[in-house]
């Protein structure tokens, strides 16, 4: 009935406005999807985001551990290299007094040997 009034009663411009009104129905119908589509997208990318943030977390965590393991690797190592070396020097002492006492007995045997000749 407001439409009549503002086209005056003309056929063909109830129609034409009548189509209009179907199509901007349509539109608002149309934007109303859109909008759920995108609110529902950016949902997803949120959850995506969130999963992705996660398990970026998660690794980040997990180095950080695995830096702590080698961090202490790291010391026990060099606490047992400064164990070796101190004992490989503890045997190279007593191996320099077993040369010492080896090069003492060549020289008694030598003189031993030189003075058995003598004697000969």
């Amino acid at each position: 009935p407001a439409t009549r009034l503002r086209t005056h009663g003309h056929p063909e411009i109830i129609f034409l406005d009548n189509q209009l009104e179907r199509q901007s129905s349509l539109v608002h119908t149309l934007l109303h999807h859109m909008e759920k589509q995108l609110q529902t997208d950016d949902d997803k990318t949120s959850d995506s985001l969130h999963t992705m943030k996660y398990a970026i977390d998660t690794v980040k965590g997990r180095l950080e551990e695995s830096w702590e393991d080698l961090r202490d690797l790291q010391k026990s190592t060099a606490k047992t290299n400064t164990i070796v070396e101190r004992r490989l020097i503890a045997h190279d002492e007593k191996l320099d007094k077993v040369d010492a006492k080896l090069e003492s007995y060549k020289e008694q045997l030598a003189g031993v040997h030189s003075w058995q000749r003598s004697e000969e």
